[in-house]
């Protein structure tokens, strides 16, 4: 084999190595730290519509430590014309990293047109209360 065939082959050889290293090093999965969880949190509140029917399901979800065993939501609801009303959920409990992970979920809720807003108070068993609200609007 002559000189020029052999530096091309080097050079390509070299830049396949480069483009393999490259990338493995952006594609390997680096572990990022564990944060612990350190209070109760309610970190978001949603709800969906039920196909079909006139309900409304209303979702809360958070995170709380690990030493947490049960934790309560307590829905209140104000419709547009200022009439009150609550349900109390237990909620499920699951192991996360850092903590654990909870979510309530209030199903068949019938609602007005208009505004409704809610506000979800969170409770654990350490007595830790946490709070998120927002507003349903129907049409």
């Amino acid at each position: 084999m002559n000189t020029k065939n052999m530096n091309i082959i080097i050079a390509v050889g070299v830049v396949a190595l480069v483009i393999l290293g490259g990338g493995f090093y952006f594609l390997s999965q680096r572990q990022e730290p564990i944060i612990p969880v350190n209070k109760l949190a309610c970190k978001e509140t949603f709800f969906n519509y039920v196909v079909g029917k006139p309900e409304i399901i209303v979702t809360a979800k958070g995170e709380d430590t690990k030493e947490t065993s049960s934790v309560n939501c307590q829905f209140s609801y104000t419709t547009p014309d200022g009439t009150p009303s609550a349900s109390t959920i237990t909620a499920d409990l699951k192991d996360a990293p850092g903590g654990k992970s909870w979510g309530c979920i209030d199903k068949d809720k019938l609602f007005p047109k208009g505004s409704t807003q809610y506000e979800v108070t969170v409770t654990d068993n350490r007595g830790e209360t946490s709070t998120c609200q927002s507003t349903i609007f129907l049409q």
